[in-house]
């Protein structure tokens, strides 16, 4: 071990554990709580589920793969062993070969145990960002059940919010609202208060310039 892992190992306390899943924060405020309904912030539960779910089968697999390789390194071990057994007179050439090999061989199951052991961690920390999310969809869902992805008042409840608090939050920092966001809430059905307002904003926009245009 080199004098600055040494040092390295020596500024972490005993007990912490190095954590580098989303801090529960992180995914409570700005990944679930950004969204504007609370069919929107069931969706994004089940969506981050879903991205994780595959992650931990590759994990999975990735895991047996490292088990077994480090079982196929141990037989060679033994088949070093053996063979040395059976070979009565192995010259230093010969012994310090096999030393070697032995060795690198063993260096190589340490590389494994540790990518193992990283593994091992980074599925505990995608566990416990699937428990998390597991019970902010069953908390939400308890006081309003699911609706399908395509339901259309759910939609329109999402677009409708999510506009509106991009129009709100342009107007108080007065800052221009752009074209794009103004045909995307003109694209919105008509029974949608915010495309609502926004056609009045137009009408009464286009009233005044025609006035402005009328008194010279």
């Amino acid at each position: 071990m080199s004098a600055l892992i040494k040092q390295i190992e020596e500024v972490f306390p005993k007990d912490l554990e190095i954590i580098n899943r989303h801090s529960y924060f992180q995914l409570q405020y700005f990944l679930i709580g950004k969204e504007p309904t609370n069919q929107a912030k069931m969706w994004q539960c089940l969506k981050e589920l879903q991205s994780r779910k595959e992650n931990l089968e590759n994990i999975d697999i990735q895991i047996d793969e490292f088990k077994d390789d480090i079982e196929l390194e141990n037989l060679k071990i033994l088949e070093i062993e053996n063979k040395e057994k059976q070979e009565e007179n192995i010259d230093e050439i010969n012994k310090k070969r096999i030393t070697i090999t032995k060795n690198k061989i063993k260096r190589k199951i340490l590389s494994i145990d540790k990518s193992l052991n990283e593994l091992l961690k980074k599925k505990k920390d995608i566990e416990e960002e699937c428990d998390f999310f597991i019970k902010t969809f069953n908390f939400i869902n308890s006081k309003e059940p699911l609706k399908h992805f395509d339901d259309v008042d759910s939609q329109k409840a999402y677009w409708g919010t999510k506009l509106l608090e991009k129009i709100n939050l342009k107007l108080i920092l007065n800052s221009n609202i752009d074209t794009e966001l103004v045909e995307t809430v003109l694209a919105l059905p008509d029974d949608i208060p915010i495309k609502q307002f926004m056609v009045n904003k137009i009408n009464s926009l286009a009233d005044n310039i025609k006035k402005i245009k009328q008194n010279g």
